[in-house]
């Protein structure tokens, strides 16, 4: 039940009761002094008529009551027996003998009292008073007298007239309870308005309550909910653009982010967490072996909740090389997981590890490659000058010029790589046409082509945006590489064509191949596959990645297919540029290659 409806009923119930008993207060008042008033009355008549009928006979008391117009007293003589011997209103068969009744025994002792006798059918309230007198001409020497008094109209409506009442009540009743309805809600609708604002608020709908009353007190509640309205509504929205920030910084951070309690339990954790352990499932709660069972990853986790001290330490999942750091957080941070709590960052350092391998990769290739012409220029050089001999000095002579070359090709190599990690290219972009570059190098190559007997076929036609010393160099890597790891009597195909929005250019030998386990590699600084296969085969391991660099450098892909002992292809997609002309570069088209 509402409050509206409570307060009517209460006061529909309150009035209702505050009638009533008004009502009783009143009618009882008056009754108890108009029966008090009547009852002296008719005991200071019955005295009169007692010493009035004591020395009168029984005819002479009859013929005195029985010619009565008194229509408000009533005399009635009973004899000894308690029988009606007169009525002075003549009411046959109305009376009946009174003989046993308390009325007669009273009167016999000389207690009489007066008794209210209500007559039904006549409507009628009489107050009767009895009393005994002597007199030797009734049978016993005695008789009663019973004077009686009719108690008005007045009484006997409000005996009667209780129903009359009751409807009365009900009447009042229904109108107390529309004006109260009216009159409540006029004063519970401000109410019922902030009742329902507050729902709103509790729903997460901010917003001010127009209401103004005649009321000041609800003016003021009203005005101290729009208060705390706009209080929640501004902390809240300064909350949720910090929400908003730190998830944005936590989503978008680099990193692996997870948050434990020191029961183990994950209390946060960012995509880059799900990413690293593969894992798509909801963490939040669950245990952090829930989400790896990586032993060197869990036991330092551990370590670090028990010693309640920071860890340090790298770890391998599948190809990636991760640094993880736990730090020990403070208690009050995370008081509802009652408990200190650990912070994980794991960092992705696979590149930085690479990079240090194919460091010292390249110090001991660097090393080798240069100390072993330089230890033949060394010789031969010695040897020089130990013998007279010209044929021998001219071999020497010879291998003294070889290894030379060898150490400038190492050290142009190192220098291009470096220019191309510098963003040192000045050249312009131009339109180049890769079938006639093509067939340029490889008029540039013919001699080494010769040297193996091997058939070179360029077909198709395309042309690029680009810089033309560095796809001349990409060409020259490529096509080199496929002429120095063929077979005898081989072949090379080169091949430029457009495939959805590319063009492509493709480079096919049926050379050695190269170790599936290798292939994921060979694009890296200074990495050579398996040098024992072809120890005559003398490499840097900077040709192609250089190519990559150069590939990147012109917003190309490139993709390496090969099957050992069987051949190479390696291909270079570059984005085709529409409508390139006669040559002519527009400002878009260079912006896209610089």
């Amino acid at each position: 039940m509402d409050m509206k409806k409570k307060i009517v009923r209460k006061i529909v119930i309150i009035t209702m009761l505050a009638l009533f008993v008004l009502c009783m207060f009143v009618a009882i008042i008056t009754n108890y002094s108009n029966i008090k008033a009547a009852s002296e009355n008719v005991q200071n008549v019955s005295a009169v008529y007692e010493r009035m009928l004591g020395g009168m006979s029984l005819e002479e008391i009859k013929d005195k009551f029985s010619n009565s117009n008194e229509e408000i007293t009533r005399v009635v003589v009973f004899d000894s027996s308690g029988n009606v011997v007169v009525d002075s209103l003549s009411r046959e068969n109305e009376i009946d003998n009174i003989n046993g009744s308390k009325e007669f025994s009273e009167a016999m002792s000389g207690d009489s009292r007066t008794k209210i006798e209500i007559i039904q059918e006549r409507r009628e309230v009489w107050l009767n008073y009895t009393v005994k007198i002597r007199n030797g001409d009734f049978d016993g020497g005695f008789f009663l007298i019973r004077v009686g008094y009719l108690y008005s109209d007045d009484v006997f409506r409000f005996y009667f007239s209780v129903p009359i009442i009751i409807v009365a009540l009900i009447l009042i009743t229904i109108l107390a309870t529309v004006f109260t309805n009216k009159l409540i809600k006029t004063a519970v609708t401000p109410f019922e308005m902030i009742e329902e604002s507050l729902e709103e608020i509790n729903r997460g709908e901010y917003h001010q309550v127009t209401l103004n009353t005649k009321y000041e007190d609800i003016n003021r509640v009203v005005k101290g909910i729009n208060d705390v309205s706009s209080k929640i509504f501004n902390s809240l929205n300064y909350l949720k653009y910090e929400q908003r920030k730190n998830e944005f910084l936590l989503e978008n951070i680099d990193q692996g982010v997870l948050a434990i309690s020191k029961k183990g339990k994950i209390i946060l954790a960012n995509e880059s967490i799900k990413e690293i352990f593969s894992f798509d499932k909801n963490v939040l709660g669950c245990d952090i072996r829930y989400m790896t069972g990586n032993e060197v990853f869990i036991e330092n986790i551990d370590g670090a909740i028990a010693d309640k001290s920071d860890k340090s330490f790298e770890m391998t999942l599948g190809e990636k090389v991760y640094r993880v750091n736990i730090s020990r957080i403070d208690e009050k941070w995370f008081k509802d997981f009652r408990g200190i709590a650990i912070i994980v960052l794991i960092s992705d350092i696979t590149e930085e590890y690479n990079t240090s391998r194919i460091r010292s990769e390249f110090f001991a290739n660097a090393s080798h490659e240069l100390k072993t012409p330089l230890t033949a220029i060394k010789g031969f050089s010695e040897l020089m000058t130990a013998i007279d001999d010209k044929e021998t000095r001219n071999k020497c002579i010879e291998e003294i010029n070889k290894n030379s070359n060898r150490m400038l090709a190492l050290i142009q190599d190192m220098l291009k790589l470096s220019k191309l990690d510098a963003k040192m290219i000045e050249e312009e972009t131009s339109v180049i046409d890769l079938k006639k570059a093509s067939e340029d190098i490889i008029e540039s190559l013919k001699s080494l082509i010769d040297e193996k007997s091997l058939s070179v076929s360029v077909t198709g036609e395309g042309r690029i945006l680009g810089r033309m010393k560095l796809i001349d160099e990409m060409i020259t890597n490529i096509v080199g590489n496929a002429i120095k790891y063929n077979k005898e009597g081989g072949s090379i195909d080169v091949s430029i064509s457009k495939r959805d929005g590319e063009v492509v250019f493709s480079v096919s030998d049926t050379g050695i191949g190269i170790p599936l386990k290798d292939q994921g590699r060979i694009f890296e600084r200074f990495y050579i596959p398996d040098k024992g296969r072809n120890k005559k085969i003398m490499s840097t391991g900077l040709g192609l990645a250089i190519v990559k660099h150069i590939v990147l450098e012109h917003n190309a892909e490139i993709s390496l297919e090969s099957v050992e002992g069987e051949g190479t292809t390696i291909k270079v997609a570059f984005k085709e540029t529409a409508d390139i002309g006669d040559g002519k570069i527009t400002e878009e088209s260079n912006e896209t290659i610089q």
